[in-house]
């Protein structure tokens, strides 16, 4: 209850900082005390209007709005928030029709023209938009139409008027999160993910109570593989506000990567308790379906997200495992017109590229199966020059040249007892690594980790000391084999753990030498297969090899160069296994792996398809199903081979068999 007593001029002063401060409701309430004593002001009805109208009660507000233009119809004020007011409710036209009567009234009303640019933005006129914001901008030096300005440079590409722009701006207004925030927003439509972590850090140093600037942390972290980081900074977010469906669907997604399933599926309950329906929701459900090997419940999410979503290119992707490329023809003209759609972002056209590519696969036309991967392939080498970081077959020469000065670094002593011992298998992608995988994982005495990043990581950090001329001592290496353990799930008592990241055999010396009791197992498959599998497959932006025929064959002789090093140089130390045999002869080669690992032979091992473990690899519907030889592909496209076939010649690869 409010004081009758209170001046009408004290209660109009409270009600206007209520409202400059948001509380919106309080500031109605003493706004109706107000116009209760003053019915006829029509300024107190004007502000009223407003501040229901910016509450969610935008039709009762136009009506206090109103009065106060009829009272006074030559006020600018009043029509400006009669046209804040009407756009608010959604009646586009008639607040245009306001505005710009608010600049017959006032040429140079700054506000006026901001509104009309935010009109033309809603009618999708970015360009009339923009015109509207640079006359407010010219009398009117506010951050937020700065922001407006600067979103609508990063969503034309317009990076370098962006970046002088940020420039400019950041020294005025240094202490408004809002500027680093857009900063942020530049760096990733950039996609410079580390100028995006150094932003993001400095910014919820400076604002911790900011969540976007988690947030943007979370992104910067997923970019480039950390992401268990990435999964802690988006919980911060939440600490500070309940997520939404939006966000906890995000969230689930970052678990996922991390292999956090259960967390990703509680994140999931989270959001389908508040939007059953939400299609992020749905197909990160569908995903955690196809890797269980739930294909018909992964189909179902996926149909369930089109239904709301009918361009949810992810869940195409995922629609397109669970059903191994047998998709309907509309599902195949719905992926065409987003390949083909330029403002598309990159990642949705790229997926959708090779969605296409696998349905024409499954339907036996080569031709058009090549050519809709070789317009997936050919965006994402436009998104990695973006980048900076295409293939360059002669650095990769030089860093493989590199790689032999690993054994010059000083073993470490054993793992101390009872901690788990690794297995790491190697080799190059789809040459049968994760069929090793479910094979060694469905031992009791062993956690399958799938592809871990964090060797990946010391190997780079290798490499960097090798460019100073440095080589790592014990503590350094003492401390990369400690973030390798640190970085595994819980292994419940198991006392071996994979890693089956197939790159790593870049780093077999480091392994060697940080464990020197790991398991190593090499898988080889028939180069051109495996070449052929890698190409049709989409692996995200860290594998720049990918996209050319020709770099994979150069890569895949780069890599046997290098493993045939260290099987001399490491005699013993690693297990071969030719994919084709090892399929051929399953019984006996499953028995010789896992003793070969050094785990006593387990017949759940030959029953890895009933073992409930989630698979995430490329091979998440073929490993359950009964193993065979998986080859003749080769064969069904070989006029379409020449550049990859010229490239495994070049390198010194027998191609058509086993190397």
């Amino acid at each position: 209850m409010r004081d009758s007593n209170t001046p009408a001029a004290e209660l109009l002063s409270q009600a206007v900082s209520q409202h400059e401060a948001g509380r919106l409701q309080e500031a109605i309430e003493a706004y109706r005390a107000v116009l209760e004593r003053s019915p006829a002001d029509a300024e107190v009805a004007s502000l009223l209007g407003l501040a229901m109208a910016q509450s969610g009660q935008p039709s009762g507000g136009v009506e206090f709005l109103e009065r106060a233009v009829t009272a006074e119809p030559d006020q600018a004020g009043f029509r400006l928030n009669l046209a804040l007011g009407l756009l608010l409710s959604g009646m586009e036209e008639r607040a245009e029709s306001e505005a710009k009567a608010v600049l017959q009234l006032a040429p140079d009303n700054a506000r006026a023209l901001e509104l009309l640019g935010d009109i033309a933005l809603r009618r999708q006129d970015p360009e009339g938009a923009a015109a509207y914001w640079r006359q407010s901008f010219a009398l009117q030096f506010t951050l937020p139409l700065a922001v407006k300005l600067l979103r609508h440079q990063i969503r034309a590409l317009q990076f370098d008027k962006a970046k002088a722009a940020l420039a400019d701006l950041v020294p005025h207004f240094l202490d408004d999160p809002a500027i680093h925030i857009v900063n942020c927003e530049l760096q990733a439509a950039l996609r410079d993910w580390s100028q995006l972590e150094q932003v993001a850090r400095w910014v919820t140093s400076r604002f911790p109570g900011r969540r976007d600037g988690w947030k943007w942390l979370a992104t910067a972290w997923f970019e480039t593989g950390l992401h268990a980081g990435a999964m802690a900074a988006y919980r911060r977010a939440f600490e500070l506000r309940a997520p939404d469906a939006d966000e906890l669907a995000a969230y689930a997604g970052l678990c996922i990567h991390a292999l956090a399933l259960d967390e990703a599926a509680a994140a999931l309950d989270s959001a389908a308790a508040l939007d059953p329906d939400h299609a992020g929701m749905l197909r990160r459900r569908a995903l955690l379906h196809l890797y269980h090997g739930q294909l018909e419940a992964a189909e179902a999410c996926c149909r369930r997200c089109l239904a709301r979503e009918p361009g949810n290119v992810p869940a195409y992707t995922t629609l397109t495992r669970a059903r191994r490329g047998r998709l309907e023809d509309e599902d195949l003209m719905v992926l065409l017109r987003v390949v083909d759609d330029g403002a598309a972002p990159f990642d949705s056209r790229i997926a959708a590229g090779f969605a296409a590519g696998h349905v024409y696969d499954a339907r036996d036309e080569v031709g058009k199966a090549m050519a809709a991967y070789g317009k997936a392939h050919a965006l994402a080498e436009e998104r990695d020059r973006a980048e900076g970081s295409p293939y360059d077959g002669t650095a990769s020469e030089a860093r493989m040249a590199l790689l032999a000065a690993q054994l010059e670094v000083e073993p470490l002593p054993e793992q101390a007892p009872g901690s788990p011992r690794p297995v790491f298998i190697v080799g190059m992608p789809r040459s049968g690594t994760t069929l090793a995988e479910c094979v060694i994982g469905a031992h009791p005495g062993v956690v399958a980790c799938g592809e871990r990043m964090e060797m990946r990581r010391v190997l780079h950090a290798w490499l960097a000391l090798q460019a100073e001329g440095r080589t790592p001592d014990a503590a350094t290496l003492g401390a990369w084999r400690d973030a390798v353990l640190a970085s595994l799930p819980d292994a419940a008592g198991a006392t071996y753990f994979t890693d089956k990241h197939p790159l790593n055999f870049e780093g077999v010396g480091l392994i060697a030498r940080m464990f020197p009791d790991a398991a190593i197992v090499w898988m080889r498959r028939d180069p051109v297969e495996t070449c052929l599998s890698v190409y049709r497959q989409e692996f995200d932006k860290r594998w720049q090899f990918v996209h050319r025929l020709g770099d994979i064959g150069h890569y895949y002789g780069l890599h046997e160069r290098v493993m045939s090093q260290w099987m001399t140089r490491l005699p013993g130390r690693i297990f071969e296994v030719r994919y084709e045999s090892f399929a051929a002869d399953i019984a006996r080669q499953a028995r010789a792996l896992v003793e070969a690992v050094g785990l006593a032979w387990d017949p759940r091992c030959l029953e890895f398809q009933a073992s409930g473990r989630p698979i995430m690899t490329f091979s998440a519907v073929e490993a359950r199903e009964p193993v065979f030889v998986r080859s003749g592909r080769a064969a069904r496209y070989r006029r379409h081979l020449d550049e990859l076939l010229s490239a495994l010649a070049a390198a010194g690869v027998a191609a058509g068999r086993e190397t």
